[in-house]
């Protein structure tokens, strides 16, 4: 699922609360399943942290990460094993990026929450952690992702359900398929640099969020 909204909208901060690490003066956020609480909610935060003065192993196993298993079966194995021995303060950025959210991934969490997974990982590695949601929703087809990007081509890649948060009210949530067309696309094929888009194309997702968050150039977002 992803979760769409201009900087400000309240994205990381819903997922805090959703993730029990922040608690608000008023109101509540619960994440259930058939109305039970939903047991482990894995989290990566827009800046991920692993305890500094632990080796990577160490640290991923004190978050609940299985190494020899679950970690070890990961599309991004490879290159997180010659991390594995090193300081987590000893890592770059987007090392680090990497390391917090392969180890989400490889665990079962029945909720994931992913705020701004891929920022700062470089475009090789940015396909394989793409190639590990996918891996964690096959191994754990009940599990929920949720994942808060301003990146559609990531968006469009992982996500078959949206949330769209506008001046602090959900203004859509539902399937792709039902996010109402931009005005441009009413009528007429949608085409850019001479070629035809599909209707579920990255491009036409774009339009169709920004319509939603009023940023779009295009007119009014149609409903049909």
């Amino acid at each position: 699922m992803g979760l769409v909204g201009v900087n400000g909208a309240g994205k990381s901060t819903l997922f805090m609360a959703l993730a029990g690490v922040l608690v608000g003066r008023g109101g509540q956020a619960t994440a259930t399943r058939e109305g039970l609480p939903v047991a482990t909610v894995g989290y990566v935060p827009q800046r991920p942290s692993l305890a500094p003065w632990l080796r990577v192993h160490d640290a991923l196993v004190l978050q609940g990460v299985d190494i020899s298993t679950g970690l070890a079966r990961s599309p991004v194995a490879a290159s997180l094993t010659p991390l594995m021995d090193r300081r987590a303060d000893a890592l770059s950025g987007g090392q680090l990026q990497l390391a917090a959210v392969a180890g989400v991934l490889s665990r079962n969490d029945p909720l994931v929450l992913l705020d701004e997974p891929f920022a700062g990982v470089d475009i090789r590695h940015r396909a394989a952690l793409v190639a590990c949601v996918a891996e964690h929703r096959r191994r754990n087809p009940e599990s929920v992702v949720v994942l808060a990007s301003h990146l559609v081509a990531d968006l469009h890649a992982i996500c078959d359900w949206f949330v769209v948060l506008h001046e602090g009210a959900v203004v859509f949530a539902g399937p792709r398929d039902a996010l109402p067309r931009a005005a441009m696309e009413a009528g007429h094929r949608v085409e850019a640099v001479g070629i035809g888009l599909d209707p579920s194309g990255v491009a036409v997702l774009e339009r169709r969020l920004a319509a939603l968050l009023g940023g779009s150039d295009q007119g009014p977002t149609v409903f049909d």
